[in-house]
């Protein structure tokens, strides 16, 4: 009986070791699979900071993440799988995630997670950026928050220092002033709501540019004359340094009446697209040079180029008129001076200009007039075509000459900061009969279509 009992007692003991090391290695032999837990990731805001970690279990670190479809804006760790960013489009995103883990082999779980959706909420920057500013000019941007976020009211602060000039008014959002200095600022802003929930928000760069303007020096070195005639455009002019300064956004060009702005003739147009003199002054305008300004817009800001373009053509029989300044013919050039302060300015002396009208009489009596006209000067202004008187030796005569000086002590202050242009439009008239030239209208009638253009460009 003894050996029967051994046998089995070996036996109880060989089934009990067995069956512990089956429960030892158990969990070993047989992993759990990584799984992932994502089904209701949580909503995000346009323009506003998202963050959101998935939750797993099982796996062996380290585990490596993708994620398929994220809303654009947002990207996922492949080390910690958190989706991060910045949404920049509204909408519903059907996500799914992938997780691989460090077994051999390696565990992967493939989940659908649902949809992240986007909402039109947050801090709302701009539309879709802040709006360029440029020194000196007032400056008024209002930042929001959507009406999906939060509960107001909202207080607002500047992480960032703001341009100098520019404030952010903490309970309106809106960033106003004047700014003083050019640059790119960095602004980041948080919007705090009454239940203290910050909603933060990187708006990029406010960037600060110098005004478009127009440098007086460099046009009169690129265009001697003074005024920018035929052929020239507008990328002419940057690239010549005679437009300066301003933004990226577009320049849009015309001619625009009013105090300075001359008198835009008849026969030609500007080029909406590059700014340059299209077709020519029609005959019906006067001989000699018209003057205007064509207006460079940018946004808030003006800059007034000075414009020229000639009409060289008169009726038949009418007077000769020739110009000379400064010893050289001026029939087709502008005048030019500076502005002696901030509201006088002249040009123009005895004598010079002088205009020659040339026209022959051989009656026993011949006898001529002009009239002019201007425009821009004020009432303080004085004006003069003296001195003049006629053309010819002894009893001949030959014409008139005449001079043109203008001395203005009242410029307007709409004008005194930028180029602006005079006007001098002459009738002449010549006969042997001195009731034929005794007012404009006969002088008009009886001068055989003789009339002169002069402008005069007046620098800041």
């Amino acid at each position: 009986m003894r050996p029967s009992n051994r046998v089995i007692t070996l036996g109880l003991a060989l089934f009990a070791v067995t069956g512990c090391q089956r429960d030892e290695l158990a969990p070993y032999a047989f992993p759990q699979p990584v799984t992932v837990e994502c089904e209701s990731p949580p909503s995000g805001y346009l323009n506003v900071n998202y963050s959101w970690t998935p939750e797993h279990e099982f796996g062996v670190d380290p585990l490596m993440w993708s994620a398929v479809n994220l809303p654009p804006g947002l990207t996922m760790d492949p080390a910690t799988g958190e989706i991060s960013g910045v949404p920049t489009e509204v909408g519903i995103f059907e996500i799914e995630i992938t997780v691989r883990d460090s077994n051999e082999p390696a565990q992967v779980s493939v989940v659908s997670c649902g949809s992240i959706e986007i909402l039109p909420g947050g801090v709302i920057c701009g539309d879709p950026f802040l709006p360029n500013a440029i020194v000196g000019e007032p400056y008024s941007h209002q930042l929001q928050v959507s009406a999906a976020v939060g509960n107001p009211p909202f207080v607002w602060t500047a992480v960032d220092p703001l341009p100098p000039g520019l404030t952010l008014d903490a309970n309106t959002g809106i960033i106003s002033g004047t700014p003083t200095m050019e640059g790119m600022f960095p602004l980041n802003v948080i919007a705090t709501d009454s239940d203290g929930v910050e909603y933060p928000q990187d708006c990029g760069t406010l960037d600060v540019f110098p005004r478009l303007e127009v440098d007086g020096d460099k046009l009169l070195e690129v265009y001697p004359d003074g005024c920018v005639g035929p052929g020239v455009t507008l990328q002419d002019l940057v690239d010549n340094g005679v437009l300066v300064g301003g933004t990226d956004d577009p320049i849009t060009c015309e001619y625009r009446g009013g105090l300075g702005n001359g008198n835009f003739p008849t026969g030609v147009s500007i080029d909406a697209n590059n700014c340059s003199i299209q077709g020519t002054v029609a005959p019906s305008e006067e001989y000699g040079l018209h003057l205007w300004i064509t207006s460079f817009i940018q946004g808030p800001v003006t800059a007034h180029v000075p414009y020229c373009a000639p009409q060289m053509s008169q009726p038949g029989g009418a007077y000769s008129v020739t110009q000379t300044f400064m010893g050289s013919d001026a029939t087709f050039k502008p005048g030019t001076t500076q502005r002696t302060n901030a509201t006088t300015a002249s040009w123009g002396s005895a004598g010079d200009p002088n205009i020659d009208v040339e026209q022959v009489c051989n009656a026993p009596a011949c006898f001529y007039k002009f009239y002019f006209s201007y425009n821009t000067l004020s009432g303080a202004a004085s004006v003069s075509a003296n001195p003049n008187g006629k053309l010819g030796m002894g009893m001949a005569f030959d014409g008139f000459f005449h001079s043109l000086s203008f001395t203005d002590s009242g410029v307007s202050a709409n004008i005194t900061d930028r180029h602006w242009v005079v006007n001098f439009d002459f009738v002449y008239c010549i006969s042997d009969v001195e009731a034929d030239c005794d007012s404009k209208d006969k002088a008009v009638m009886n001068g055989s279509g003789s009339n002169y253009t002069i402008g005069v460009v007046v620098r800041p």
